[in-house]
């Protein structure tokens, strides 16, 4: 299959935004149905990297600073650990991942450790667990 003209100027301008697995950034989240998530809020790119340089598509966790009443699929990060935080606590939504756009994605806001990206990672494997 071919690749078209358009396609490919995609491509480049998307090659020119570097995203990167623990990065977090503003995003203009599509309109959902129910509870969804939308609106401009800050993410954290859960994709792999290849992916990330690749398709025009990235998988994200949204993050809330709204106070969640503890589930297994949340992870807090504070402002004590990262500065670039707005807000004293913040909350990675592990449950409401999803795909987007890359054109969606805005400013660069901060990463978080390997440590905290792990503990999304056990989040999300929660997720999708047999009940014993």
């Amino acid at each position: 299959m071919e690749m078209t003209t358009v396609h490919k100027k995609e491509l480049k301008l998307m090659a020119k935004k570097e995203i990167r697995q623990r990065m977090i950034f503003m995003c203009d989240l599509p309109i959902g149905d129910g509870s969804e998530f939308s609106g401009l809020h800050p993410v954290l790119i859960g994709s792999v990297d290849l992916r990330n340089k690749n398709s025009p598509n990235v998988y994200i966790f949204p993050i809330t600073h709204a106070i969640k009443k503890y589930q297994p699929t949340h992870v807090r990060i504070c402002k004590a650990d990262y500065d670039f935080l707005k807000y004293e606590s913040s909350t990675i939504l592990c449950e409401s991942g999803r795909e987007i756009s890359r054109s969606r994605i805005q400013r660069f806001i901060g990463e978080i450790s390997e440590d905290d990206f792990y503990k999304v990672l056990e989040c999300k494997e929660y997720i999708f667990k047999e009940k014993c």
